[in-house]
C-alpha cells in the first residue's frame, strides 16, 4: 500500500517515501492550479502573478513594494529557480540576484486560493493570496502589502493579499478579515494552491477529526518524520459552528441577488453542511482523492468536488429532482472554460473533459455556448431561469432563517476564545437577515397591479431582446417568434416592463397612432429619475367646467403655445416605485381619474414626473 497509515503507534506503518511521494503528488497538482491560473490572464497580469513570490522573498529597492531596508522577507525553504528569476526581471529589469543568498526566513509560505486555476476561474476572477508569517510581523509587513496589491491592480490584477498566522487559525480558529474562519479554512484546503516555502501538514493526515489529527501530527513530528522547518500547520477542519453556517449562508444568499449561478451553488453547500455532517467537507473529499493516487484535474477540481457533495446531499435527501437546477447552477458559473477540444495543452483537455461531463448530463453545446453569453438568450429563457432561480432563492431564505434561529439558540461562546465574537455575530446575521428579506421581496411578484422584474442578473443591457407589439380588444402583449411572454392591460405598463427588463417593443402592424405613444411613453420613463411617472392620456375637446361629466379639462395657456385650445383629460395612468423597490402601475379614467390626479399633485413636485 502506498499511502502511510499513520494512525497507529507503529512507527513501522509510517513510510518515509510515501510520504515523499504525496508531497510531491500535491505539489504537482498545485504547481498545475498555478499554471492554468495564469494562463487565463492577460500578459501583464500574469507577470504580476508570476513575480509574487520573489516580491516577498526579496526587500529590495528596485522591487515593486519596497518600503524599507527593515521590512520582513525571505521565505522559508525557498529558492529561486530560473522561472523565478526571469519573472521578476519582467516587472524589475534593474534587479540582480545577490550572489550571497540572505539567510533571512521571516515568512513561512504563500498560497494563492479561491477559484484561481479551478474550472470556475473567469476572465474578471480576482486572486486571494495567503502570506503566513508570525501575527508579530504583520504591522511591519503591512506598508508592503498595500503596496503590492496596487501595483498588481495598476497591471489589472485585482489582488487581495491577507497576513495568515497559522498557530493562531489552528489554536484559536481566527482568520484576520473574516468571521467565518472554519469555512475559509474548508475553501482554502480544497482550492488552495502553494506558490512557495512550507507545505500543510494537513496534507499528509488522511485523519480529519480534530483529536486523531492532533496526535497524527504530533508523532509525525516528534519522530522527525517531517521536519517542522518543512511544514505549515493551520489545523484540521474543525465541526462548522451554527452562527458561521448561518454567516456564509447570509452572504451567499445576498451575493446572489446579482451573481445567482455561483452564489447559490455555494448556498446549496452551506445547506449540506448544516443539515448533513455526517457527508463530510469537500475539502475532506479532495485529500481523499489524493491520498488514493487521483490525477484527474477535472476529478480534483473544487467546483466539481462541491457539485458530487451537494448531489450526495440531495441524494440522501430524497430531492434528486433539484439535481438538474444545481447541475445548471455549475454550468452557469464554469460555461466560459467548457471549450471544444484543443490538445496543445492540459488546461484545454481539461476544459475538454469539463465540456464533455455537461455533454453526458444532456445538455447540448449550444446550451453551454448560450451559457457563455446571457446577453444572447431570448425572453422566454430568462423568464424560465427566473422562475428557477427564485425558487432557489427562496429555499436559501427559509435555510438561513432556519440557521439564524438555531444560532440564536446556541450556547455562548468560550470567552477564552475571542471577545464576544459569538453574541456579536448572533446580532450581526439577526440585523443582515432583516434587510437580506427586504432585499429578497423586491423580486417578488406583488399581485396584478404589480410590473414584473427578472432577476437583474438576467437583464440584458447591451443587447435588448426584441419583442414585437400587437393589442385587441384584451389589451397589449409582447410576443417572441410567435410566443406571447408578457400580456398587459395598458400600453403604459408593456412598455415600462419592456424597458424594465431589457426587451425593445416593435409594433406588428403599422399604426402611427401606436408608434408616437410607445415612444412619448419610453421617452417620460427615461428622463430624470423619480418616484412616479404620470401619463396623462388627453383629447382636444371643447371648454367644460371641472365638475362637468364629461371630464377634466385642462385650461388653454395664456400664451398659446400650446397646439390647442383645450385638452380634456380621459385618462391617467401612473407608474410607481415604491419602498420596496417594486413597481406598479395604476390606471384611473372617468370617476376615478379626479381621485388619483389629485394624490399625484398632492405629492412633492420633484418626486412625480408628468
Amino acid at each position: 500500500m502506498e499511502n502511510p497509515r499513520p494512525g497507529t503507534d507503529a512507527a513501522a506503518d509510517i513510510d518515509r517515501a510515501a510520504l515523499t511521494r504525496l508531497v510531491e503528488r500535491f505539489r504537482r497538482q498545485h504547481a498545475l492550479r498555478l499554471r492554468r491560473t495564469a494562463s487565463r490572464l492577460m500578459g501583464r497580469q500574469r507577470r504580476a502573478l508570476e513575480a509574487l513570490p520573489m516580491l516577498y522573498h526579496r526587500n529590495h529597492p528596485a522591487l515593486p513594494g519596497y518600503v524599507g531596508p527593515d521590512v520582513p522577507a525571505g521565505i522559508s525553504g525557498f529558492t529561486p529557480r530560473p522561472d523565478d528569476l526571469v519573472a521578476i526581471k519582467r516587472v524589475a529589469r534593474s534587479y540582480d540576484e545577490p550572489r550571497l543568498t540572505p539567510r533571512q526566513s521571516d515568512l513561512q509560505a504563500i498560497f494563492i486560493m479561491g477559484s484561481g486555476g479551478t474550472v470556475g476561474h473567469g476572465s474578471a476572477s480576482d486572486i486571494d493570496l495567503w502570506v503566513c508569517c508570525d501575527t508579530l510581523l504583520h504591522s511591519a509587513l503591512w506598508p508592503k502589502v498595500r503596496m503590492i496589491d496596487q501595483w498588481a491592480g495598476e497591471l489589472g490584477l485585482e489582488l487581495h493579499t491577507f497576513l495568515v498566522d497559522p498557530d493562531v487559525l489552528r489554536v484559536r480558529q481566527r482568520l484576520p478579515g473574516t468571521r467565518i474562519p472554519t469555512l475559509v479554512l474548508d475553501e482554502f484546503y480544497r482550492s488552495g494552491a502553494l506558490m512557495a516555502g512550507r507545505h500543510p501538514l494537513w496534507w499528509l493526515i488522511a485523519a480529519e477529526d480534530p483529536e486523531t489529527y492532533q496526535s497524527v501530527a504530533e508523532r509525525l513530528l516528534r519522530r522527525r518524520f517531517v521536519t517542522p522547518e518543512a511544514v505549515v500547520d493551520f489545523g484540521p477542519v474543525p465541526a462548522f459552528p451554527a452562527e458561521e453556517l448561518a454567516q456564509a449562508a447570509i452572504t451567499e444568499l445576498d451575493r446572489a441577488l446579482t451573481t445567482p449561478h455561483k452564489s447559490l451553488l455555494k448556498l446549496k453547500l452551506m445547506e449540506a453542511y448544516a443539515r448533513a455532517p455526517e457527508l463530510g467537507t469537500v475539502s475532506g473529499a479532495y485529500k481523499a482523492r489524493m491520498h488514493a493516487g487521483e490525477t484527474d484535474p477535472l476529478r480534483l477540481d473544487p467546483y466539481l468536488l462541491l457539485y458530487e457533495h451537494v448531489r450526495r446531499y440531495l441524494d440522501a435527501s430524497g430531492r434528486g429532482d433539484q439535481i438538474p437546477f444545481v447541475r445548471r447552477l455549475l454550468m452557469g458559473k464554469t460555461a466560459e472554460n467548457a471549450r471544444v477540444p484543443h490538445l496543445a495543452s492540459a488546461a484545454t483537455q481539461t476544459e475538454s473533459a469539463l465540456l464533455q461531463r455537461f455533454l453526458g448530463w444532456g445538455f447540448g453545446a449550444d446550451d453551454v455556448a448560450r451559457f457563455r453569453e446571457l446577453e444572447d438568450w431570448t425572453m422566454a429563457e430568462r423568464q424560465s431561469e427566473h422562475r428557477r432561480i427564485m425558487t432557489a432563492l427562496e429555499d436559501g431564505l427559509a435555510l438561513v432563517e432556519n440557521l439564524v434561529d438555531g444560532a440564536t439558540g446556541a450556547p455562548p461562546p468560550d470567552p477564552l476564545l475571542g471577545p464576544g465574537d459569538g453574541h456579536q455575530l448572533h446580532w450581526m446575521n439577526e440585523t443582515r437577515l432583516r434587510h437580506l428579506q427586504f432585499a429578497m421581496s423586491r423580486l417578488r411578484d406583488r399581485g396584478p397591479a404589480a410590473i414584473p422584474t427578472l432577476h437583474p442578473a438576467l437583464v440584458g443591457r447591451r443587447r435588448l431582446v426584441p419583442l414585437t407589439l400587437d393589442w385587441d380588444a384584451s389589451g397589449w402583449h409582447a410576443r417572441e417568434g410567435g410566443d406571447t411572454v408578457m400580456s398587459r392591460p395598458r400600453a403604459v405598463e408593456i412598455a415600462v416592463w419592456a424597458e424594465l427588463n431589457g426587451a425593445t417593443l416593435r409594433p406588428q402592424r403599422a399604426d402611427a397612432t401606436v408608434t408616437r405613444d410607445l415612444a412619448q411613453i419610453l421617452q417620460g420613463f427615461r428622463g430624470p429619475h423619480r418616484r412616479h411617472y404620470a401619463f396623462l392620456n388627453a383629447e382636444p375637446g371643447e371648454a367644460e367646467t371641472v365638475g362637468d361629466d364629461s371630464g377634466l379639462t385642462i385650461r388653454p395657456d395664456p400664451l398659446r403655445y400650446v397646439g390647442y385650445q383645450h385638452l380634456t383629460l380621459s385618462t391617467l395612468d401612473v407608474v410607481s416605485r415604491g419602498d420596496d423597490g417594486h413597481w406598479r402601475a395604476d390606471h384611473a379614467r372617468a370617476d376615478d381619474l379626479p381621485l388619483l390626479l389629485a394624490r399625484m399633485l398632492a405629492r412633492p413636485p420633484s418626486s412625480v414626473a408628468w
